[in-house]
């Protein structure tokens, strides 16, 4: 988790390189939560807390588009550097 953290607090460093393991790290543990809210979002019932749910998940969801960007963006430099 504290790999995943530091991804986070890298969101605006589109300079530099990225492991293939921080990449793989960040993409398991997103989807974790990503499934877990997506099994919330099944599981309950009631309107007014899927309607809570799915706006967590969406805020989730664009909180982490620019650090999973810069990631990618980093990852994708690590390659070429090294062809």
């Amino acid at each position: 988790m504290k790999k995943y953290i530091a991804t986070l607090k890298r969101f605006n460093d589109f300079q530099g390189d990225s492991s293939r393991e921080e990449l793989l790290h960040f993409a398991l543990v997103h989807f974790a939560i990503l499934g877990a809210f997506l099994f919330l979002d099944f599981a309950v019932e009631h309107l007014f807390f899927n309607k809570v749910i799915d706006t967590v998940s969406g805020l989730y969801i664009v909180g982490t588009m620019l650090p999973c960007v810069a990631l990618v963006v980093r990852r994708f430099k690590s390659i070429k550097n090294r062809s």
